[in-house]
């Protein structure tokens, strides 16, 4: 669990400078809602509860390496259960009114988060409105949804909390009908039309994982996402967010190419009815589509020389993890080599400091950003790529700063496929009509340039690779990708 030599005569000024980043990036904004609840200073605590899931989807890092992220010795629920008191009384005694996710492998149905919920519940609701925090998300893969009277008593405690003014959210981590075989458990036919009541009464949403495996089968997915079966409100905000494993071969790339096409002509035709105007204002991100916190069809464009962080939480949200009370970047980050430190525990058995295990990392990668990375820093994609995730980096090749070339390779294919998709659409022609002082098409005219110099016959090639867009937005066939 800490397998790093201590060095005694450095042990002090490591603990005291583990506090000092601690106290300036999180325990200082957590105590302001007008800073930690704002999108740009948005500052949360993640409680990390258990590493270990019995879904065991086959692309997800707890099945894969659960036991190195979480150690076992330490996921029973008394030992969960008790930190949880000490992490509350923390929370209240530096006055913290941050927003709290809690991530972890299943425990609903297993019993142990609704004991949390209680003490969570007990704990909030003696304190002011002004000491409570906003919300408590929760990133669940929703089994409970299996049995009728676990539905009922989630949604008490919704209730319940709601009633303290404390948003309990839930963001559904399903993959969708055609994805199943990613799991072990099977699920009963009941499942899908019992979560969808349960997120349509409350306002809650889906982020199905597009990983490489099984990518071949995500067209059938998502046209069964846009089916009847699902209904609009949470078909039509979908998070598809991409897996960023090591598996990204050449044939599952063009793979996912063919999807993002599907997606895009879909979008394009239902959506925004073939309004050329609309999907320009949307693809170029001018126009933000309603509460969809990634899209997968859109091309993002940052500042040149503003080189952006993780694209992910991690730079966000204090990572907890319960059982030891370990901190960390992130709960696909918290390998022991890289945890920043550990709460420690007074003669009242409640938090009184840290215990510095890896700071030099820890810091390192909460200061992380594309100008340092390698393959980031000069490629040509990196103001319009969403970067990698440092996790996967170090499980594909053993450091957390070297991403994977199959990941760069899908980030790249995607990118270059959008923009061919969208010249022979006329979208860059006609979003320079609209915007002409974004400063975001000088960067664009120098990547087609770019895809020119560097692609015999471009022009061919992209109507060889896109087709007749509007004849296939109109109901035409899809031709290969």
């Amino acid at each position: 669990m800490n397998t790093l030599e201590r060095n005694p005569i450095a042990d002090k000024e490591n603990d005291a400078l583990l506090w000092q980043v601690l106290d300036r990036y999180y325990f200082e904004p957590f105590r302001h809602k007008e800073i930690c609840n704002e999108g740009s200073t948005r500052k949360t605590l993640e409680l990390f509860i258990r590493g270990e899931c019995p879904s065991h989807c086959t692309y997800c890092y707890l099945n894969r390496f659960g036991d190195k992220l979480y150690p076992r010795e330490c996921q029973d629920e008394e030992t969960i259960l008790n930190n949880i008191d000490k992490i509350l009384e923390f929370y209240v005694r530096q006055k913290f009114v941050c927003s709290i996710e809690m991530f972890s492998g299943e425990c609903i149905v297993e019993g142990l988060m609704p004991k949390i919920w209680d003490k969570m519940y007990n704990c909030f609701s003696k304190l002011d409105m002004e000491y409570r925090p906003n919300s408590i998300l929760h990133p669940e893969n929703c089994d409970f949804v299996e049995y009728p009277e676990m539905i009922d008593m989630v949604q008490e405690y919704i209730d319940k909390f709601g009633r303290l003014g404390i948003r309990m959210g839930f963001s559904a981590s399903v993959d969708g009908k055609y994805m199943d075989d990613n799991r072990t458990r099977v699920r009963s036919k009941d499942f899908y039309p019992n979560l969808f009541n349960f997120l349509m009464k409350n306002d809650y949403g889906c982020h199905p994982m597009v990983a490489a495996h099984g990518i071949e089968k995500w067209i059938q997915n998502y046209d069964w996402w846009k089916s009847d079966e699902v209904p609009p409100h949470i078909s039509d905000r979908l998070m598809m967010l991409e897996v960023r494993n090591d598996d990204w071969t050449k044939e599952k790339i063009q793979q996912y190419i063919k999807f993002i096409n599907h997606v895009a002509d879909y979008e394009y035709k239902n959506i925004h009815h073939c309004d050329n105007e609309s999907f320009m204002e949307r693809v170029f991100c001018f126009d933000k589509y309603p509460r969809k916190g990634y899209d997968n069809i859109v091309l993002p464009y940052r500042a040149e020389n503003r080189y952006p962080g993780l694209s992910c939480s991690g730079q966000s949200a204090m990572t907890l993890r319960v059982g030891d009370l370990g901190i960390a970047l992130c709960h696909r980050t918290s390998y022991d080599k890289f945890m920043g430190g550990f709460f420690t525990l007074g003669e009242d058995g409640y938090i009184n400091g840290v215990r510095a295990h890896n700071v030099p990392a820890y810091i390192s990668m909460l200061a992380w950003d594309q100008s340092c990375a390698p393959y980031c820093t000069d490629c040509s994609f990196n103001q319009t790529c969403i970067g990698p995730c440092l996790g996967a980096n170090y499980e594909a090749t053993n450091s957390p700063f070297m991403i994977h070339p199959g990941v760069c390779n899908l980030m790249k294919a995607k990118t270059t496929f959008l923009v061919m998709k969208y010249l022979e659409m006329g979208l860059f022609d006609l979003g320079k009509q609209k915007h002409p002082d974004s400063e975001s098409w000088s960067y664009w005219d120098r990547m087609i340039s770019k895809f020119e110099k560097g692609m015999d016959g471009f022009e061919e090639r992209i109507s060889d690779r896109i087709g007749n867009w509007r004849v296939r937005a109109e109901g035409g066939n899809f031709p290969e990708v």
